[in-house]
């Protein structure tokens, strides 16, 4: 939804065919925040890729070149660096160690259906009776996050030949 909207703003200011890019996009798998855990940010990359190999967005535009945030955990950066505080440490798709937190699928798009094969996350873990439960269940991450929620960054790309 992000890419659209900007897609068109840019076309209104005659500037549509000015490549995009995705600068950081990720979901973290801990801190205090709701849903900042290993099962939603699973669902929430999956999710993403799954879009990426469509290849369009809803509203038809070629989807933009996008960059994951962030390859490893950094145990050592402030809280205090973002609003994320906590969460900030925890965008990894690995641990600092190089250890894989969950799997992502790289499945291509069935051919014949056009629906992703998307392998399942690890489930949520449980809520105990004297802590609250912040698990974001799967679908409550709609496509819409993808272009938008917990760390993205738009930006056109002004590169020459980008």
């Amino acid at each position: 939804a992000m890419v659209d909207a900007v897609t068109v703003a840019l076309g209104k200011i005659g500037l549509r065919s000015l490549p995009l890019i995705v600068g950081e996009v990720g979901w973290p798998t801990g801190g205090q925040e709701p849903g900042a855990d290993v099962h939603s940010a699973c669902a929430f990359t999956n999710a993403l890729l799954a879009h990426a190999r469509f290849g369009r967005t809803p509203l038809g535009h070629p989807l933009p070149r996008l960059f994951l945030f962030e390859l490893l955990d950094e145990a050592g950066k402030s809280a205090s660096v973002a609003t994320l505080g906590a969460s900030e440490r925890h965008f990894g798709l690995l641990t600092e160690g190089g250890a894989a937190k969950f799997e992502l699928d790289w499945t291509p798009r069935d051919a014949q259906s056009g629906r992703e094969a998307v392998r399942a996350c690890p489930p949520p873990a449980p809520c105990s009776e004297d802590q609250e439960c912040t698990a974001v269940p799967v679908a409550a991450i709609p496509v819409a996050a993808i272009s938008g929620a917990a760390g993205a960054t738009i930006g056109a790309d002004t590169r020459a030949g980008a």
